[in-house]
């Protein structure tokens, strides 16, 4: 243990430098990501609440997105990856994964795994880190690009601080070990010296 926080103290400044490159990529990467798998937006509606997708006081005026009314139909545009069934929007106002898909098998559209920012910062720290859970995956090509170059990059950026924190460890390690074979020449020759002082005076004639 104290080897290991003696390697950690003198690896302070490599390990300052993994934190920050590792912040500053998990904000760029996770950001690209977000507005290429994001998917489509869909908001509620009063077509949408005659059609019972969401509820009449979810109704807002928005800038961005679709009316839920239209989701079925782009679910459904031929461009979904379950085209033997029907897909229905189940989750009312929400981020739609593009292109449309049915990983849990209930006939509805999947959310986005996308959503926000800080969302994507989750995959986005488990694929630099090349854990890779596989419980967020990107649908689309520009999305898998993206992966690839996450992915490349977090191996980058973990490798080089990682030598500095292997070569202070050899150096703690090899200090340590001198310090244990000269506690040891010390011991020895106390040890001799204490024999030493013990030996009785020869008997006098």
């Amino acid at each position: 243990m104290h080897l290991l926080s003696s390697t950690m103290v003198r690896s302070w400044r490599a390990l300052g430098m993994l934190f920050f490159f590792m912040v500053i990529s998990v904000i760029v990467f996770s950001s690209i990501m977000y507005f290429v798998e994001r998917g489509a937006y869909f908001y509620c509606t009063p077509e949408a609440v005659e059609l019972g997708k969401c509820d009449i006081s979810e109704v807002a005026v928005r800038t961005e997105g679709k009316g839920l009314d239209q989701c079925d139909d782009w679910a459904n545009d031929g461009s979904n990856q379950v085209a033997a069934k029907r897909l229905s929007c189940c989750y009312g106002e929400a981020w739609y994964a593009y292109p449309p898909s049915d990983l849990n098998g209930d006939g509805c559209a999947d959310k986005s795994k996308f959503e926000s920012i800080p969302a994507t910062a989750w995959w986005c720290v488990v694929t630099m880190t090349t854990v890779g859970y596989g419980d967020v995956v990107p649908l689309t090509t520009e999305g898998k690009l993206v992966a690839m170059v996450t992915m490349l990059g977090g191996i980058l950026i973990l490798a080089l601080p990682i030598t500095v924190i292997g070569s202070n460890f050899n150096i703690e390690y090899e200090k340590s070990e001198e310090e244990k074979k000269h506690q040891k020449e010390l011991d020895n020759q106390s040890v001799k010296s204490s024999v030493k002082n013990r030996t009785p005076p020869p008997a006098a004639p």
